[in-house]
């Protein structure tokens, strides 16, 4: 693995994934996804004790400002994943939202892993 400014910060992001409690297991790392008719690849995906997306992050390069196409991307997938939570980052700046039946709300932090046991 080439270690990218984009690999970086998702490495980062798993580290403190880890810290806050999610484990290893619960953790997915650039998989496919078919968004609309195109396959896609997410950064980093969280699964409930269910099995089901909990948590997805997204990961730019620092040097990547963050923009309304970003958070397109992601809003693409999370409503072909349908989690809770979406977390954009390029290791500077983060978007970080919790989703509902009804709407999209911003959160300023991840929360510590509520689904242990998994």
């Amino acid at each position: 693995m080439v270690l990218t400014p984009e690999e970086s910060v998702r490495q980062t992001c798993l580290l403190h994934l880890m810290d806050l409690g999610y484990a290893h297991k619960q953790i997915a790392v650039e998989k496919s996804i078919k968004v609309n008719t195109l396959i896609r690849r997410f950064d980093i995906l969280v699964y409930d004790r269910q099995g089901r997306p909990y948590l997805l992050v997204e990961c730019k390069a620092p040097a990547v400002r963050l923009s309304q196409t970003d958070l397109d991307q992601m809003s693409a997938y999370q409503y072909n994943l349908n989690c809770q939570l979406t977390w954009l980052t390029n290791g500077h700046t983060h978007h970080i939202h919790r989703f509902n039946a009804e709407n999209r709300k911003a959160v300023d932090s991840i929360p510590k892993d509520l689904i242990k046991g998994s």
